[in-house]
């Protein structure tokens, strides 16, 4: 699957959503980043918006462990990255945000995550929440996060009003 236009459209109109309702959360570029990519892939019918489709164009980045381990995933500023490590770091970055919205148990430490960056307390503290998400070798990390995410895309019903609205 290649990037399409309107994969740029959403990724890029989500970093404006998610700047616009968060102006003052600093965020590391893996959450800014995975959460654009997570909804850079919605479907729309009438009655329904997918989310969280896999990325095809992220395949490599979402499966690479050498070029971006958890460690440097979970940075604040990761430091001068490759072309092959900002890949890695969108598309683990899909991968972890994939897995923190949609497993119910996951999404309370997201919002933890969020609360701590929100507060000002660093990525240190911020990550602490994040405690059980990433196993303890990063070389591991996305494997494991790989067999906990087997988790099919979100389905949104679409509110019937807004149906209603696009018929005139």
């Amino acid at each position: 699957l290649s990037l399409s236009p309107l994969n740029i459209l959403l990724h890029e109109y989500t970093h404006h959503f998610m700047y616009q309702s968060w102006s003052n959360t600093p965020f590391p570029p893996w959450f800014s980043e995975g959460f654009a990519e997570f909804f850079a892939t919605a479907d729309f019918t009438d009655t329904n918006m997918l989310i969280g489709k896999a990325p095809g164009y992220r395949a490599w980045g979402v499966t690479d462990t050498v070029g971006m381990p958890a460690t440097t995933l979970l940075k604040f500023n990761p430091g001068r990255l490759s072309a092959e490590q900002s890949n890695a770091l969108y598309g683990r970055g899909w991968l972890l945000m994939h897995y923190l919205l949609l497993d119910k148990e996951r999404s309370s430490q997201l919002a933890a995550y969020i609360r701590a960056l929100d507060a000002g307390k660093g990525t240190d503290s911020a990550n602490a929440a994040l405690r059980n998400v990433m196993p303890p070798a990063p070389s591991r990390a996305a494997p494991a996060l790989r067999a906990r995410c087997r988790t099919c895309p979100s389905r949104l019903a679409r509110p019937a009003r807004a149906r209603t609205a696009d018929r005139g």
